[in-house]
């Protein structure tokens, strides 16, 4: 008889089982309730870890700051995904899309701010040539704002279409 070590033995016998090697997950959890116990476990392992090498003051406001989080959280974990409609989605895209319009514009803001403040010998092309990295950051993210906003804008009301039916 054949050990199970010989490596050809071994493959015979894999594919002579029945079963399936690999088993689709079984999540009979929601996922926002997945994130709550995840988050959860994380957070509570830092905050007592932390907690004793803080001071006093920074200490409770980690954990006060801490069970604030774990209210919202457990809150937020009884929220059905599946139930939330398009249309309740809206003025939450809305306001990430002006979001990210409002940063970007903040962000060149600054960095105008910032260049003619420390370098104000250089010309507007040597800026840009020097910091070229940073405005197409900040003028991406506001593209990508005016995106969003747009799409959105443009998305149609899905009770309207039934209605012109």
């Amino acid at each position: 008889m054949k050990s199970a070590n010989n490596p050809p033995e071994l493959i015979r016998q894999i594919k002579n089982l029945r079963t399936p090697l690999f088993l689709a997950p079984v999540f009979e959890q929601k996922p926002l309730e997945i994130l709550y116990g995840t988050e959860g476990f994380l957070r509570r392992r830092v905050v007592q870890t932390m907690y004793p090498l803080l001071p006093p003051e920074v200490a409770a406001d980690l954990q006060d700051t801490s069970l604030l989080a774990e209210e919202s959280l457990q809150e937020l974990a009884t929220i059905n995904v599946e139930e939330v409609s398009d249309r309740e989605l809206q003025s939450p895209r809305i306001l990430i899309s002006l979001t990210f319009i409002g940063f970007s514009a903040l962000l060149i803001s600054f960095l105008l701010l910032y260049l003619s403040t420390t370098n104000p010998h250089l010309s507007l092309k040597q800026q840009i040539a020097d910091y070229w990295y940073q405005y197409i950051f900040s003028v991406c993210l506001g593209v990508t704002g005016l995106l969003l906003f747009g799409r959105e804008v443009m998305r149609q009301d899905q009770n309207q279409d039934l209605e012109d039916i």
